[in-house]
C-alpha cells in the first residue's frame, strides 16, 4: 500500500513538474498573423502545443512539420515561448510569443530556402476545450 501511494505521489509530482516547465502544454490558440507591411491582410491559424511540440495548421498545410518548443512561465505569470519549424526545400519558420492569461501575441520570421526573409506579426486567443 506504501509503495502504491509513493508511485502515485511521485506520477503527481512528475506531472506537475511537466506541466510547470511546459507551461503552454495541452492548449490550442486561434491566430491571426499579418505581415509586416503596409498592405496587407491578416491571416487565420491555429496553434496547437502537444507533447513538446508546436504545430502550425496554417503552415503545416505548406509541408512544415511540427516541431519542438521552449516556453517559460515568467513572474507575472505570462508564459515566453519559441519554436521553429522547418521544411527542406520551403526554408524556417521561428516563431517567439509571449501568453497572458487566455490572450497571445508575438512574432514569426519566415526564411525562404533561397534567403529571403517575411516578417510577420500574430495575435489571438485560447481555443476553448
Amino acid at each position: 500500500m506504501k509503495t502504491l501511494l509513493l508511485v502515485a505521489a511521485a506520477a503527481v509530482a512528475l506531472g506537475f513538474a511537466y506541466r510547470t516547465t511546459r507551461p503552454l502544454e495541452g492548449t490550442s490558440w486561434e491566430v491571426k498573423t499579418k505581415a509586416d507591411s503596409f498592405f496587407s491582410l491578416s491571416r487565420r491559424d491555429t496553434l496547437i502545443f502537444k507533447d513538446g511540440c508546436l504545430t502550425s495548421a496554417r503552415w503545416a498545410q505548406e509541408g512544415f512539420a511540427p516541431a519542438g518548443y521552449d516556453a517559460a512561465r515568467e513572474e507575472d505569470k505570462s508564459a515566453t515561448w519559441g519554436a521553429a519549424l522547418h521544411h527542406d526545400r520551403k526554408g524556417t519558420v521561428r516563431w517567439q510569443g509571449i501568453a497572458r492569461g487566455d490572450r497571445m501575441e508575438g512574432t514569426l520570421q519566415w526564411t525562404a530556402a533561397d534567403g529571403r526573409t517575411r516578417r510577420y506579426r500574430f495575435q489571438g486567443a485560447r481555443k476553448d476545450g
